[in-house]
């Protein structure tokens, strides 16, 4: 696994699974626009605790967001969880099922979300060689949130590919002033 520090959010990459952006989205499903809900099955115990391995997915969006989806039911003192399905565990001698939708909606997303969304993109572009497209990206996540970091990293190599020092000094200072007050 591969961990990195974008916009102040700690980014896990892992081979076979989705990249989040924030906690509660995934790049794929931003890129291609994935909103609804996943319908999440689950066994709560007498505690109200989701049991292990009891999750199961009814209605599927894909895109990282079924596995987002099971994470954020299976968080303690999740929010997902009605009040009435933990009073009924609670008052049970044996385990119950309860079936939840967990909504996904761009709207939802900050604009810190946003700013290391197009972070990223900015990233992809530049792996292509593509400075132009990446500059384009770095400048919409800096206009989101304007102390990420990254965007400015960004931004000073895709100057510095282009042959622009002034730029890419300017954006190398910044990248490393926003860094430093992160931490």
């Amino acid at each position: 696994m591969r961990m990195f520090l974008l916009g102040g959010l700690l980014m896990g990459s892992f081979a076979g699974m989705a990249q989040t952006i924030g906690d509660d989205y995934t790049f794929e499903a931003i890129d291609k626009k994935v909103e609804g809900k996943v319908l999440v099955s689950f066994v709560l115990d007498r505690q109200g605790r989701v049991l292990a391995d009891s999750t199961t997915v009814f209605q599927h969006l894909g895109h990282g967001l079924d596995e987002l989806a099971v994470q954020r039911v299976s968080r303690p003192g999740s929010l997902l969880v009605p009040p009435a399905a933990l009073a009924a565990a609670r008052r049970s001698d044996k385990p119950l099922r309860f079936t939840v939708p967990v909504p996904f909606a761009l709207s939802t997303l900050s604009p810190r979300d946003w700013s290391t969304y197009y972070a990223l993109k900015g990233d992809q572009a530049q792996a292509e060689g593509n400075a132009g497209r990446a500059i384009s990206y770095y400048d919409l996540a800096l206009g989101r949130y304007k102390k990420n970091a990254a965007a400015c990293t960004g931004l000073a190599k895709a100057y510095s590919s282009q042959g622009n020092a002034a730029e890419a000094a300017k954006y190398t200072e910044l990248a490393n002033k926003y860094a430093v007050s992160a931490r």
